[in-house]
């Protein structure tokens, strides 16, 4: 079970870790594969963008997580994601975490490339990205009181809110900027708990 010095992170909060995890993840990818199949022109040389694209991509799921235990996402929405010990999980938790989109858009390619070939091969990668995403919801539907998805409960991670403490300095305390960021956009205050609290009432 989680801590008693731990609160599970609320809605709010939630809704931004998933929404900034996106952006900084995938757009900037989705951007470029948009503009090639519908802008495209012999003027357009992609390979800048690509580049960008990819260091992005690993900086929110390889290298901020291995340095941080966290995300982009995670620094703006005040979360973190801690252990039954209360110990950030191992890295590869986010890693896995931010795949998940990955390995359904990958599905759902495979699928249009395989069905009108029938190739067996494409077809089997197709679905079992996709299992892997169902079997994540399957996971949040089962043990939603605890709010933990299919990489959560592998890695035992639950998802918190996170207090800045106001000592960090350099690019961590740049980091931890970030949730003036989110306390403008989102409205973050309030756990888990109160928030069912205030359903009920």
């Amino acid at each position: 079970s989680l801590p008693d010095e731990f609160v599970l992170a609320g809605k709010p909060a939630k809704f931004a870790l998933t929404l900034i995890d996106f952006i900084v993840t995938y757009v900037c990818f989705l951007l470029v594969f948009g503009y090639i199949a519908f802008l495209e022109t012999t003027n357009f040389a992609p390979t800048y963008f690509y580049f960008a694209a990819i260091l992005l991509f690993l900086f929110n799921i390889v290298v901020i997580p291995f340095m941080t235990n966290r995300t982009i996402g995670n620094f703006v929405s005040m979360t973190k994601f801690v252990t039954h010990k209360g110990n950030p999980p191992f890295f590869l938790h986010l890693t896995l975490r931010g795949l998940n989109f990955g390995f359904f858009a990958g599905g759902v390619v495979a699928l249009l490339i395989g069905f009108p070939m029938m190739d067996s091969v494409v077809l089997g990668i197709g679905f079992a990205m996709l299992s892997i995403c169902f079997a994540d919801y399957v996971v949040k539907k089962v043990r939603h009181e605890n709010q933990q998805g299919l990489y959560d409960s592998l890695f035992n991670a639950y998802l918190v809110s996170h207090v800045r403490s106001g000592e960090e300095e350099g690019w961590l305390g740049r980091l931890e900027s970030l949730a003036d960021f989110g306390e403008s956009r989102f409205k973050l205050g309030g756990s888990e708990d109160e928030e069912s609290a205030d359903d009920d009432s």
